[in-house]
């Protein structure tokens, strides 16, 4: 079983990557959004891998990097070590008993870790060029209708549309 197995809404990253979803590994993460409704944990990360055959705008604008949100819901034991985005990381997911799993972020300078239910959410998918400084301040497309009508960047964290309610 892999992380894809546990996402809600698998057909969003297969409608881009068909069967070879990216894993979880050499993620760049952007933003951590702790929401006390549900309570939620949401990741906002640039996704390792490019789809292989990207949207004609995405070509024309040079985009080469995917970023998305991780959502998880039900979330207990959050314990998160220092953190100075962005922060190149793996996700490492263990399946427990009662339909929960334990969620570990690891990186160089960061581990975040929890417990949530078994459904993931992937949300506000985009494509951009990144900086060359690893920045992801440019201009993005979103996949989603709503998104590409609201946002050609990366909305402000107030923004509750894309992150939720704090």
């Amino acid at each position: 079983m892999t992380w894809v197995d546990s996402i809600r809404n698998p057909e969003v990253l297969a409608s881009l990557f068909g069967d070879s979803v990216p894993t979880l590994k050499e993620l760049r993460l952007r933003s951590v959004h702790l929401s006390y409704i549900g309570p939620s944990v949401t990741l906002r990360v640039d996704l390792p891998a490019f789809p292989a055959a990207p949207a004609p705008e995405w070509r024309e604008n040079e985009f080469d990097t995917l970023q998305c949100q991780i959502g998880f819901q039900a979330v207990e034991n959050i314990c998160l070590n220092h953190w100075t985005p962005p922060e190149v990381c793996e996700i490492q997911v263990t399946l427990q008993a009662d339909y929960r799993m334990h969620v570990e972020v690891v990186g160089r300078n960061l581990r975040l870790s929890f417990t949530s239910s078994q459904d993931i959410l992937i949300d506000h998918i985009s494509a951009f060029k990144i900086g060359s400084d690893g920045s992801d301040s440019g201009r993005h497309h979103y996949v989603r209708k709503v998104d590409a009508r609201l946002y050609t960047s990366t909305p402000e964290i107030h923004e509750t549309s894309f992150y939720g309610r704090h």
